[in-house]
């Protein structure tokens, strides 16, 4: 719907008067910690029903990280939804790890990579500032070669108090608590576990398939989730609740995985009886878990505990 102060139906576009095209050649565009834009290219043009970015080409990080992009918002008098934008997006090679550093420099980036992006965009409104709330996609991220942090067991939350009698009493009611209840997955606090913690602390995959959609609430949704590394494979989908005052990074995050693994990460399981695991293996090999997991947390700070809960 309408945001305050906007206007109902416009019957001319919202840059009427204006005409004209101009040549974009810049050099270098930086923000803050993210990876700098370098070598700008392309046309903005504005005409009386259309306004259009065309042939935008840029260098994006590194020296081979490479950005095409084509955008347009089109004006039509008499629509019930007058501004209809589309945009097409194109990036290869960028690597990832420094957007994820810019954002916590002070932890290790949950995903490091080279990743070719590619991104459709189209929205319909009554008013510019509908279109761009309206505006959905689809966004398709591919990598064949990185480290995944996703699954990293997080620290420990600090004791409730520092006294001796009380941090031991709190200790038996979690232990009670964990023993009572059947959440988790694996055998948690265990030298076996600990193992497993460490190899799945960084992963180095071969494969890593990203699709994420925008819906008519402004959430992202993960449709599609798949890391395939020589000892797990991970798949899921789910959803980034969109909250408007939090970067995209900071967004509420809940995404449900399965797991399957082999080599190492088998051999360890299976040692410490690891109750997730069951005796099938996918279509690639992978023994495959009972049941999937939640992630929770941010996509800055991802949250896999309850793979590591009793």
């Amino acid at each position: 719907g309408l945001a305050a102060g906007e206007s109902a139906i416009a019957i001319v576009p919202g840059w009427s008067g204006l005409t004209g095209q101009v040549q974009l050649d810049v050099k270098s565009i930086a923000y803050g910690r993210l990876p700098e834009v370098r070598g700008l290219q392309g046309w903005a043009v504005i005409q009386p029903q259309r306004m259009a970015l065309e042939k935008m080409t840029a260098r994006l990080g590194t020296e081979d990280g490479r950005l095409q992009l084509d955008g347009e918002i089109r004006f039509a008098a008499g629509d019930p939804q007058p501004y209809k934008s589309n945009f097409d997006l194109e990036v290869s090679a960028f690597e990832i790890g420094p957007v994820f550093k810019a954002m916590d420099p002070g932890k290790p980036p949950t995903v490091e990579g080279r990743f070719d992006l590619h991104g459709q965009a189209e929205g319909a409104g009554r008013t510019l500032g509908e279109l761009i709330r309206q505006t959905q996609g689809n966004l398709v991220l591919q990598s064949r070669k990185g480290i995944s942090r996703l699954l990293a067991r997080p620290a420990p939350p600090p004791p409730r108090s520092t006294g001796i009698v009380s941090g031991v009493a709190n200790s038996a009611a979690r232990l009670i608590d964990n023993i009572g209840e059947k959440v988790g997955k694996m055998v948690a606090y265990t030298d076996s576990t600990e193992e497993i913690a460490g190899m799945l602390s960084e992963v180095q995959f071969d494969q890593l398939n990203v699709r994420v959609s925008r819906d008519p609430s402004l959430n992202l949704r993960l449709t599609e989730f798949s890391l395939v590394s020589p000892i797990v494979r991970v798949q899921g989908e789910r959803i980034i609740t969109h909250k408007p005052d939090l970067p995209l990074f900071n967004q509420p995050l809940k995404l449900t995985l399965s797991l399957g693994v082999m080599g190492t990460v088998e051999k360890a399981m299976t040692q410490a009886k690891a109750p997730m695991l069951s005796t099938n293996r996918d279509e690639l090999g992978y023994l495959k878990s009972t049941d999937p997991f939640d992630v929770v947390g941010t996509l800055d700070k991802p949250d896999p505990g309850q793979l590591y809960t009793v």
